[in-house]
């Protein structure tokens, strides 16, 4: 036993470091002192939570048979299983404390939000809209998650991915919209080129073309406009039934809508402003010869033929 008195002192004052430099030559000439300082090493270097390396090393100590004669061997051992334990909760700490945390953007009702990305991609979102991405391997995977609507200007690089939980867009680089709303799923390319999934099916659009998917149809088109119109505050549609034409209104105004024998299946083509209430509700019913009528925030639209 009296080589381990010997060694617990010189052990401990290590530990606390205050080894005096003689006392250091003796700690060096222990058997395993080169596992003890990888020990210290490796915490040190991977910077996990507080670790009282005296604590861990009495508890070896308390875990071992009370025999007078103490293998080397067992001695090896459990220092062996100490210094992989640190090393297990150090690299979990830091993996843990160092992942990048999920980037996150959204915008309310009547609210728009331009963003720039590390690859100098541009995004400008619509009202009531969420984006988000992780940072970490950024440059290696572009890959976005879209609730709502955006418009993207994808910097050159590799391949940039859109998901929503109705589809995936995929691009190298170019310009479109991704409208991901209740009920309606729809891709715009304003340039270059646009690979569109769905439902285990692929859609490849060029500039002025886009899909849209409506009640499980897939309707194609073409477009003459260079880029969205809702990013200079309004919003156009083609043959679009009326109710969806109202939840953008709502998500456009602070407002609180009610409707009056309007049979919200009626197909809008046209656009309406963000800008003023009055003119879009013009812009919107009277077309379809729909009524309305303003109070505060309160807005009532009604069939004018059955008023």
């Amino acid at each position: 036993m009296e080589a381990k008195n010997t060694e617990q002192p010189l052990i401990q004052k290590w530990l606390e470091g205050t080894l005096s430099k003689a006392e250091q030559e003796a700690f060096d000439r222990l058997p395993y002192a080169d596992s003890y300082k990888r020990i210290g090493q490796t915490a040190s270097q991977l910077t996990p939570p507080t670790l009282n390396l005296q604590a861990s090393f009495d508890a070896i100590q308390n875990k071992k048979p009370n025999t007078k004669v103490r293998s080397l061997l067992h001695t090896k051992h459990w220092l062996q299983i100490a210094a992989s334990f640190i090393i297990l909760l150090s690299i979990g700490y830091f993996a843990w404390n160092n992942s990048p945390e999920e980037i996150h953007f959204e915008t309310s009702i009547a609210s728009q939000r331009n963003i720039s990305l590390p690859d100098h991609s541009q995004v400008s979102l619509n009202s009531f809209s969420q984006l988000r991405y992780q940072p970490d391997d950024w440059n290696k995977n572009r890959l976005l998650q879209l609730q709502g609507q955006a418009y993207f200007k994808v910097a050159k690089g590799s391949t940039f991915t859109v998901e929503t939980n109705s589809g995936t867009v995929q691009v190298l680089g170019t310009q479109f919209d991704v409208v991901h709303r209740k009920e309606r799923f729809e891709v715009i390319c304003y340039e270059g080129k646009v690979a569109v999934n769905y439902q285990q099916q692929q859609f490849t659009l060029t500039a002025g073309s886009s899909i849209r998917i409506y009640e499980n149809k897939v309707l194609q088109s073409t477009t003459s406009a260079s880029e969205p119109s809702w990013i200079h505050q309004e919003t156009t549609y083609t043959s679009m039934p009326l109710h969806l034409v109202l939840d953008e209104l709502q998500r456009q105004y602070h407002m609180q809508l009610k409707l009056k024998n309007v049979n919200t299946n009626l197909k809008f083509s046209g656009t309406f402003t963000h800008k003023n209430l009055e003119l879009a509700l013009q812009s919107i019913c009277l077309p379809l010869q729909l009524g309305y009528h303003i109070d505060g925030n309160k807005v009532l639209i009604y069939d004018k033929h059955q008023d």
